[in-house]
């Protein structure tokens, strides 16, 4: 059920890494752009990149689910 699916999420997103968190919320629930995101970081926007895709990657593996990303 979507209650039992919230709770599964929400506690695979604790156990990531605090950077990895960070850079979730950014990107997905303050809808950050990569630019801001490479900003707030310090970094390329393709290091940002990168590094939101890896931390997505990672929170899907602890879920799981098989990733579309390489």
């Amino acid at each position: 059920n979507l209650l039992a699916s919230l709770i599964d999420i929400k506690k695979a997103f604790l156990e990531l890494d605090p950077e990895d968190q960070v850079l979730l919320r950014l990107r997905h629930h303050e809808n950050a752009t990569l630019q801001e995101i490479a900003a707030h970081l310090e970094c390329a926007v393709s290091t940002a990149d990168r590094r939101c895709t890896n931390a997505l990657r990672r929170l899907q593996e602890k879920l799981g689910g098989d990733t579309p990303f390489r």
